[in-house]
């Protein structure tokens, strides 16, 4: 196999890896808030987890445990850091094939050209203020709602993550039929304070 093919192949199998380590995660007793999931859901939610796709066979928020949650968004964090440097290194690479002129004024607008550990320490910490400051709005527009302060810690830094990385997947499940709301980002359709942060 040609070297070229590598990081390909390297890219693809670290996706598998972290995939199947989820799936098997997300399929553990103590994921579950109260029956385990199917491994096939479990794997499906992986899967969209990691690929941030959006799509889940179960109600995260219902039917995962803390530990399951957490497992989610451990993997979406993952899936959107790994998303977010791979789209870094094609843009470095297809910088590469540009003329000299068309790379100096990249250069001119982006500064000179990054070594690899400094693009992931770039997207990195890039990532992490994002994802600060809209949980750090988010916990703000909560506050309105009287959810518990725990509750309200989680759902900013969850939902935070996942909007952030684009992921698509909520937690409000088990609070939503509690309190009788809609599903998802339903009851804060009328939110701009809420729903500026997720956009």
């Amino acid at each position: 196999m040609g070297a070229r093919w590598r990081p390909a192949i390297a890219t693809l199998a670290s996706f598998a890896v972290l995939i199947a380590v989820g799936a098997v995660a997300l399929w553990l007793p103590v994921s579950a808030a109260q029956k385990p999931l199917a491994f096939v859901d479990a794997l499906f939610l992986a899967t969209s987890a990691v690929c941030v796709t959006g799509l889940t066979p179960v109600d995260p928020g219902r039917d995962l445990s803390a530990f399951g949650q957490g497992v989610l968004l451990l993997l979406i964090q993952l899936g959107g850091l790994g998303y977010m440097t791979v789209a870094a290194f094609v843009a470095i690479a297809l910088q590469q094939r540009l003329s000299a002129e068309q790379r100096a004024a990249v250069e001119i607008l982006h500064g000179s050209r990054w070594d690899t550990r400094q693009l992931v320490r770039h997207v990195v910490g890039f990532t992490f203020v994002a994802e600060t400051l809209g949980a750090l709005a988010l916990f703000a527009a909560l506050e309105r709602y009287g959810l518990p302060w725990s509750t309200q810690l989680w759902f900013a830094v969850f939902h935070s993550v996942s909007a952030f990385c684009n992921a698509g997947l909520d937690v409000f499940g088990a609070v939503a039929f509690e309190r009788g709301w809609e599903s998802s980002l339903q009851p804060f359709a009328h939110d701009p304070l809420v729903l500026l942060p997720i956009a």
